[in-house]
C-alpha cells in the first residue's frame, strides 16, 4: 500500500503518475487522461466528448485542449513538472497521447480552457509551439484547429 500524499504537490505527482500509467496502459493511440474522470477517454465517441464538454465548459462556451509541451515519446520528468505547476497554479492539467501523420507518438500535458475567445485559444496554440488545439463544442464535434 502506497502512502499517502503529505502535501499538495505530492498529490499533483500521485496524478500525474496515475495518468500516465493510463495513458501507457491504454490501447487508444489518441487518448486524453483526466484526473477528474478518472480514466482514459477518447473525444472521438460522441457520447464521451459531450459528457467532457459538460465537465469543462464555461457557461456553454467551447472548451480547448492546448498541449503545453512538445514531448515526442514517453513522458518524462519536464513532462511531469509541468503538470505540476498547471495543477499548483489551480489550472485544469490533463494528460494525451497522439501520433502524427509522419507516425511520431507524442505524450503530452495539456491545458483546458474554457470561457475564453477562439482567438486567444490560437494565442495559447503560437505561444507553446503546436500544430494544432482541440475545440469541442457542445453541439458538435471535437476537432482540431
Amino acid at each position: 500500500m502506497s502512502k499517502p500524499p503529505t502535501t499538495e504537490h505530492d498529490a499533483y505527482d500521485a496524478e500525474y503518475e496515475k495518468g500516465a500509467k493510463a495513458i501507457r496502459q491504454s490501447r487508444l493511440e489518441n487518448v486524453t487522461y483526466s484526473h477528474r474522470i478518472g480514466f482514459c477517454i477518447d473525444l472521438k465517441n460522441n457520447k464521451v466528448k459531450r459528457r467532457f464538454f459538460d465537465m469543462f465548459t464555461n457557461n456553454g462556451k467551447p472548451v480547448y485542449i492546448i498541449g503545453i509541451t512538445d514531448n515526442a515519446g514517453d513522458f518524462d520528468d519536464y513532462s511531469k513538472a509541468a503538470y505540476v505547476w498547471l495543477r499548483s497554479e489551480q489550472k485544469e492539467a490533463m494528460l494525451g497521447q497522439w501520433t502524427d501523420p509522419r507516425g511520431i507518438r507524442y505524450r503530452d500535458v495539456l491545458l483546458v480552457i474554457s470561457g475564453i475567445s477562439r482567438n486567444l485559444a490560437l494565442k495559447y496554440k503560437r505561444r507553446y509551439s503546436q500544430m494544432s488545439i482541440m475545440e469541442v463544442l457542445g453541439n458538435g464535434p471535437a476537432r482540431l484547429i
